[in-house]
């Protein structure tokens, strides 16, 4: 099957742990990355389509985008950004990240010159090679990390027993990269080391879901996306969100969103 990544941008790795710039940018195609990115608003108010959801972004919002995140601009903004390698923070750190329900964006108040301040310095000092510079910028980019997880305006994320391990984050990661394609319990199993059983027993006492449901709700969020973003065919984007039968697609799209994907398309597009 194409995975349309024609449609959805893959960025890869990065030749440097830490990048940083602030420039103006947009507007921004449909996207993800294997990296992670960090993003402050200096001015401008584009919409932010994240994971199938539009966000009006406002001077002093700042977020984090996972590799599980697809997200598009429309508009231009001024943006302090910065894009780093799992690498450069703590485990639990970068599980914690992974594992919200929701992406983090939040509005930084009286705290966006904590945030702008410490952008700055790892823009102004990203290429320094030197390994006390390298290791204040990683201590730069945990703290803001912490700052955003932490504030109040993240809101609390419920989190199971399991939720902050490592086969939480292997699990979610695999199938964030394949929910396109015709994956089994059974090969998604097999990917991460598990039995079927087994593994079906954990996804629904970890998540309250099952594989089968956090599969759709992967793939419908993916063609809500597709829906704002493009003008294809339901029919196509039905096929590029990995749904072989379009009346399949209609019925599981209209249980998540209570409208078709045409009403949603002509209620939401902007």
């Amino acid at each position: 099957m194409n995975s349309g990544d024609e449609l959805l941008i893959r960025y890869t790795d990065i030749n440097l742990p830490i990048r940083a710039r602030e420039d103006v940018y947009g507007p921004v195609p449909l996207h993800w990355h294997s990296y992670y990115e960090v993003e402050l608003i200096m001015d401008g108010e584009p919409l932010h389509l994240i994971n199938g959801s539009i966000r009006t972004m406002k001077p002093g919002m700042i977020s984090i985008m996972t590799p599980r995140d697809f997200h598009q601009y429309s508009g231009t903004s001024r943006i302090k950004k910065f894009i780093f390698k799992e690498s450069c923070i703590q485990d639990d750190i970068a599980r914690l990240l992974l594992t919200r329900q929701e992406p983090c964006v939040i509005d930084t108040g009286s705290r966006f010159d904590w945030f702008s301040d410490r952008i700055g310095t790892i823009i102004a000092q990203f290429r320094n090679e030197d390994i006390y510079c390298s290791l204040k910028l990683r201590n730069i980019v945990e703290a803001i990390c912490i700052e955003i997880l932490s504030s109040d305006f993240a809101g609390p994320e419920r989190q199971s027993p399991d939720s902050s391990s490592a086969q939480y984050h292997d699990i979610l990661k695999y199938i964030d990269e394949h929910f396109r394609e015709p994956i089994s319990l059974s090969e998604a199993a097999a990917a991460v080391h598990l039995s079927p059983n087994y593994f079906s027993h954990w996804f629904s006492r970890t998540l309250g879901s099952t594989y089968s449901q956090y599969v759709q709700y992967r793939r419908i969020q993916y063609a809500s996306a597709l829906l704002l973003s493009t003008r294809l065919s339901v029919e196509e984007i039905a096929w590029q969100a990995g749904y072989s039968s379009l009346s399949f697609f209609s019925r599981v799209f209209r249980r998540q969103y209570s409208m078709s994907p045409l009403a949603y398309r002509e209620r939401f597009s902007v």
